[in-house]
């Protein structure tokens, strides 16, 4: 039987997951200018682009980036234990994606990661002197 702070925990872990894409979805179309901004990629219709032009690149790639800077940002603000763990469990799967692609996406995947956990600890630290 499952002790119930696991449940907890894992309860946790799950919904953490789905705010990280809700918040990646709303956010993507910003972060998709900063991949625009990194790669620029050259503009072509495809089969997928049937109904908005362009909204499949915004989704995949803007959400792609979002996601790797909302998970650590929201996991490590709102989770007390297993911080580390649940971040590594939701960010394997993005992070394997961009090591197969290219030294320039795995490294801008890390930056965003990063600069998702530094904003993370200026929130912690703030919190920490208000209290």
């Amino acid at each position: 039987m499952m002790k119930k702070s696991n449940f907890i925990q894992e309860q946790k872990a799950i919904t953490i997951y789905f705010i990280s894409m809700l918040i990646s979805i709303v956010f993507s179309p910003l972060f998709n200018y900063f991949h625009e901004l990194i790669y620029k990629p050259i503009p072509f219709d495809s089969l997928l682009s049937f109904h908005e032009p362009r909204i499949v690149d915004v989704m995949l790639n803007g959400g792609f980036l979002a996601y790797l800077f909302f998970l650590p940002l929201i996991s490590f603000v709102i989770l007390e234990n297993y911080k580390w763990k649940i971040w590594f469990i939701g960010a394997l799967f993005p992070l394997m994606l961009s090591v197969n692609t290219g030294i320039k996406d795995i490294t801008w995947a890390f930056v965003f990661t990063f600069l998702g956990w530094m904003m993370a600890q200026l929130i912690l630290f703030i919190k920490g002197k208000i209290k």
